[in-house]
């Protein structure tokens, strides 16, 4: 079976570059009855730092139409059974709307997999993204989505051609699990670490105001790409606290310097305003980090938040206080660190592995072809 799989690749990393990696490693060593072809959409120019809307909007369109005219030239070229398109709404919802078209013109199943978590703010809404995502989902064979609370509202909505499907960690983070279950024997020197875009949208902000009201010494490591102008806006709110010393910026890292800085961390800290399914969080938890988080997304589902047995806290968004409250708490509390890290490992083997999810996507893309013989729709 031919899957013509429509995904970015980093750069820019991203939660959909990340899971695009990881989905063709496992197909790469795992050849059998499912060959992927795959169609890289990343934007090329795009700056991940400065994203107001007229650099989104000219460069959208642009890159549009660059995967729509490769789109169809990879449909007559290949022929698939089925075409995998993932999308993270907003203006790309145009393309989405022209690759259905083309889809329905050969008869080929088309999956969107919506790669984000705005999906129950857009229905309360109401607005021109939320009816055009009501349009395809009305059109397509089926719709994946990757937290419970977008899957809940669909549903309710009447999609019933929806799925929830959490993302898969990397070949890579399952081996460091199997070289170090939990990371016992790590003697963990950084308090906090944040890993991801330093812009506010993130709470790094917040982040760093709490930590100013933190007793006693921390270090709290920002990892990952930033200006100048927001590095000096943080260094000035880390002065109120023993003169900001405890702050520090890496700078971008490879993804396996990422990983090392989480098994010398105790805590990830992640208080973005809005996510979908953020790897930082499933990869901190198999390195043993106890995880803070907004409780945005995904994000509960994965932490198993309301639980007897979470894996982190999760904290409001922009709420510096609270966030400041949980990160106290967690400090002066070892060991409760050291169970959320041992249950997060636990957790991710037993939901998050490669070979646990892709079976997911098999079973859906052979259903959706099985069904195609039944009638069509586009």
């Amino acid at each position: 079976m031919k899957i013509l799989l429509i995904a970015p690749l980093p750069p820019p990393s991203s939660g959909i570059g990340s899971w695009t990696s990881n989905l063709l490693e496992y197909y790469s060593g795992n050849a059998g009855r499912f060959e992927l072809i795959h169609q890289n959409t990343a934007l090329k120019y795009r700056n991940i730092l400065k994203n107001d809307f007229w650099n989104r909007w000219c460069i959208g369109v642009r890159e549009s139409i660059r995967v729509i005219c490769e789109a169809q030239r990879n449909i007559k070229t290949y022929s698939p059974d089925v075409i995998h398109l993932t999308s993270s709404a907003s203006l790309a919802l145009l393309k989405d709307f022209v690759i259905l078209k083309m889809a329905g013109l050969k008869r080929i199943p088309l999956i969107i997999h919506w790669h984000f978590g705005r999906i129950p703010l857009l229905a309360k809404k109401n607005n021109w993204e939320w009816r055009l995502i009501h349009y395809l989902l009305r059109r397509i064979r089926s719709g994946i989505v990757i937290d419970p609370e977008s899957y809940n509202t669909l549903i309710r909505y009447g999609f019933n051609n929806t799925v929830f499907v959490p993302n898969p960690v990397s070949l890579d983070v399952e081996k460091r699990i199997s070289n170090n279950p939990g990371g016992e024997d790590q003697i963990r020197q950084c308090s906090l670490l944040f890993a991801g875009h330093i812009i506010r949208e993130k709470g790094v902000y917040e982040l760093t105001k709490a930590c100013t009201g933190i007793h006693g010494k921390i270090e709290l490591r920002l990892v990952g790409p930033y200006e100048q102008s927001v590095k000096a806006e943080l260094e000035k709110i880390a002065d109120e606290k023993d003169n900001g010393n405890w702050l520090k910026f890496t700078g971008p890292l490879t993804n396996d310097q990422v990983l090392d800085q989480m098994i010398n961390s105790q805590i990830l800290v992640l208080p973005s305003y809005t996510e979908g399914f953020p790897y930082v969080v499933v990869e901190a938890m198999s390195m043993g980090c106890a995880v803070i988080a907004t409780g945005v997304g995904a994000i509960p589902e994965i932490l198993a938040g309301g639980t007897k047995a979470p894996c982190g806290i999760c904290v409001p968004v922009k709420n510096a206080e609270k966030l400041g409250e949980a990160i106290e708490y967690l400090l002066r509390s070892p060991q409760i660190i050291l169970e959320m890290g041992g249950r997060g490992v636990s957790r991710i083997l037993e939901n998050y592995t490669l070979d646990k999810v892709v079976l997911q996507y098999e079973s859906l893309w052979e259903n959706v072809v099985i069904n195609s013989e039944t009638g069509f729709a586009g």
